[in-house]
């Protein structure tokens, strides 16, 4: 109990059940110790519920103790952690992973069952903040996870708890759900004197609820239910689907020759289906429009709905970056124009906001990941000196004696001359 998290009062002693293979009055032994066959008593084996004494803890202690829980090499001899501890604990790191990534968001499910006598205009919803898993490394992540998970972590229950619990991919939705909401409430937590106020607005009510360790908003059946319909509406934006066979992507394309005047939209941002199987297969807006009836077909490939597909990932991305919601004023849309400086605003950050909703990108191959490669810069070279011995005795001993330093300035990997450097500065442009 000593090593546990938390205090006593944020742990608690508990009577669990626990479903075990069992053959006549005990449970056989856990596979994860070295027990000798002689030891196990005859009989058929069946599955029997057995009481435990336990521990319940808190979401907030039990994601970091699960997190830091030692690998086996570093364990005590007498130490073996059982097969559901080392699962929970692989969950537990990409629960960590999640938050550090600020994968969540808020959300308002389906309200709770209204107590006896309560009044049908008034209802009562749980705001909650959930996990945001649009990322396909996430999902596969959750998938191989679910099919990992050992049958013991179903095992133990309280003893309220229905005999048949969820399956893998239900408890593991459900631990997610449960430590995301706990852990972010409690960091985004406000001060008794404001969550004390009660707003007029739903939205301020709801809001609120997200802030407090009391979930509950309370109000109108009617005004809550409109603003749960709203944020569904706005989740379903953030979500991608997928199981999608392609995706919209956007290539941006430099122009050929430095634009003369500041302001002057030379650089093209290009619309794209892209195949989720094949990124390397790219369909043009240009042809997507072309395209009769619900169907499209591009190198031996279809495309079902492409022009719905398109015209709803615009509608997405719109919001994010304002040069595409200017496109679509256009009945095809097949590019948006960019100003240099918009250009640079789409690399540094609308990119990556875009490739986190689901959607493809295509950046210039001189840009690199992120940009990093192509940041102005120093360069120091250093070269052995080619310097003679002074006549007439032994010369004193010096760094520039030794080597030869020479200083330059660079952008990524091409060196800039200062009259190349004089001309960017003039351009008064990130590129």
């Amino acid at each position: 109990m000593r090593s546990l998290p938390g205090d006593s009062a944020s742990r608690s002693a508990a009577l669990l059940h626990v479903d075990l293979p069992s053959r006549g009055i005990q449970p056989l032994s856990s596979p994860d110790l070295l027990v000798d066959a002689e030891d196990t008593p005859d009989g058929e084996t069946s599955l029997a519920t057995w009481q435990v004494a336990g521990c319940l803890l808190s979401p907030e202690d039990a994601l970091p103790w699960l997190a830091r829980l030692p690998e086996r090499d570093r364990l005590p001899p007498q130490v073996t952690l059982g097969a559901d501890v080392k699962f929970w604990r692989m969950v537990a790191r990409f629960q960590l992973s999640l938050l550090a990534r600020q994968r969540f968001v808020p959300a308002l499910p389906e309200p709770v069952a209204p107590a006896a006598g309560s009044q049908k205009s008034q209802a009562t919803y749980r705001a909650a903040w959930q996990p945001s898993l649009d990322d396909s490394a996430d999902r596969t992540r959750l998938e191989q996870l679910a099919a990992a998970m050992p049958p013991v972590c179903r095992a133990l229950r309280l003893p309220d708890d229905p005999a048949n619990p969820p399956g893998p991919a239900g408890l593991l939705t459900n631990f997610l759900h449960t430590v995301t909401d706990a852990c972010v409430r409690g960091w985004a937590a406000q001060s008794a004197a404001t969550a004390a106020r009660v707003p007029v607005r739903s939205e301020l009510r709801w809001r609120n609820a997200l802030l407090r360790a009391d979930p509950a908003v309370d109000g109108s059946a009617g005004d809550l239910a409109r603003l749960a319909g709203q944020v569904n509406d706005w989740l379903a934006q953030l979500r991608t689907d997928g199981d999608a066979a392609f995706r919209l992507c956007f290539r941006l394309e430099p122009p050929e020759e430095p634009p003369v005047e500041r302001n002057e939209r030379a650089w093209q941002l290009r619309y794209l289906l892209q195949a989720a199987d094949d990124l390397s297969l790219l369909v043009p807006a240009e042809q997507v429009w072309q395209a009769r009836g619900q169907k499209l077909r591009y190198l031996d490939r279809r495309f079902d709905q492409p022009q719905e597909q398109m015209l709803a990932g615009l509608g997405k991305a719109s919001r994010l970056f304002a040069p595409i919601e200017e496109s679509l004023h256009a009945a095809r849309p097949e590019a948006a124009a960019l100003t240099t400086e918009e250009a640079y605003t789409f690399l540094r950050e609308t990119a990556l906001l875009l490739e986190e909703s689901g959607f493809g990108v295509l950046a210039p191959q001189w840009w690199g990941r992120r940009g990093a490669s192509n940041r102005l810069g120093a360069r120091l070279n250093l070269r052995p000196a080619q310097q003679k011995a002074p006549s007439g005795g032994v010369g004193g001993m010096s760094f520039e004696r030794i080597v030869s330093v020479d200083w330059s300035l660079a952008l990524g990997d091409e060196p800039l001359t200062l009259k190349e450097l004089e001309r960017l500065a003039s351009l008064k442009q990130p590129l």
